[in-house]
């Protein structure tokens, strides 16, 4: 399987790494580059006493979404 069907989640990687997620929401940004309306994943992590505030979404050429399954979708078409 080529390297190019896979793809990184924050929600795996930022817990692997020792940040624990206090909260998880959804969020749009509005007038966005090149989308109008950007729907990400809002995040607040914390490790060691030090939160973070992290926004993420994935990108399939000209497809965006917040939701890794929806990704997973625009990767098979």
């Amino acid at each position: 399987m080529e390297s190019e069907n896979f793809f990184h989640s924050p929600t795996v990687c930022l817990p692997s790494s020792r940040w624990k997620q206090l909260q998880k929401t959804t969020h749009t940004i509005q007038n966005a580059p090149v989308f109008v309306e950007l729907k990400v994943t809002q995040m607040v992590v914390e490790q060691m006493g030090l939160r973070q505030l992290v926004y993420f979404w994935f990108q399939t050429k000209d497809r965006t979404t917040h939701d890794k399954n929806i990704n997973r979708f625009h990767l098979t078409l």
